[in-house]
């Protein structure tokens, strides 16, 4: 009697357990310009800063072959995946937005979280010169994964860095006491990402219509209104848009 108890338990342990592993969440899924810039990965120059794919990145910030192009990679894949927000720069410090980006400082700090997506920015001292691309994942709470243009395959010098051949897959360190380092995180919006604060703002403002109410959003031009930066940013395109 008493083995066949234990055979039973044991029997209900190995069914709980096969059952655990069966109903286990999928792997969320990525972002949109991650699942792209993983795409490019191998994409190579032909000749220094040039090839046919890097110019066609160049062209989205106006730029001309041979130019400097880790920020034309980024732009390049903020419109290929109709993002919305940061809007396309020639240059690396270009994504960085007062309102919305993150410091390092608060990341290696705790204080801030990143998600994956962001366009990560690093600037070499106070100089305008910078290096940036796309955060793929974060594999622990200062060590993250990368997808980036006009870098080396390898760690190597700073010139290496921001100044490779190709767009790689890369791990990069949140130190941003180093003289060239990460030192903020943008986030990337989609069209997708206003959908209720587009539908508030379309009911806000029929209400101001039809009893003679007018927001503070209309009247002070408060886009953050909703605690949202990405608004001040994009006003009412979204409004005209639908």
């Amino acid at each position: 009697m008493r083995f066949s108890f234990l055979a039973f338990l044991l029997f209900v342990l190995l069914l709980s357990s096969a059952f655990s592993f069966a109903s286990s969440p999928p792997e969320k899924s990525k972002p949109p310009i991650v699942l792209l810039a993983a795409q490019y990965v191998g994409v190579q120059e032909v000749t220094p800063n040039s090839s046919p794919v890097i110019d066609s990145m160049l062209t989205v910030v106006g730029l001309q072959p041979g130019s400097p192009w880790c920020a034309a990679d980024v732009s390049f894949l903020l419109v290929k995946t109709g993002a919305v927000f940061p809007k396309p720069s020639p240059t690396a410090l270009g994504f960085r937005d007062r309102r919305s980006s993150i410091s390092a400082v608060d990341v290696y700090s705790g204080f801030k979280y990143v998600s994956d997506g962001s366009i990560f920015i690093m600037q070499k001292g106070v100089t305008w010169q910078g290096h940036c691309g796309i955060v793929n994942e974060f594999t622990s709470k200062l060590n993250f994964k990368t997808y980036e243009g006009n870098t080396s395959k390898q760690p190597g010098t700073i010139r290496a860095e921001s100044d490779g051949d190709g767009h790689w897959a890369r791990s990069r360190t949140v130190e941003p006491w180093n003289y060239f380092a990460v030192k903020w995180f943008t986030p990337v919006k989609y069209r997708s990402d206003f959908g209720p604060l587009k539908a508030r703002l379309k009911e806000l403002r029929g209400e101001s219509k039809g009893d003679g109410l007018v927001s503070s959003i209309s009247t002070e031009g408060r886009w953050n209104y909703f605690a949202s930066p990405h608004l001040y940013q994009a006003k009412f395109n979204f409004l005209k848009a639908g």
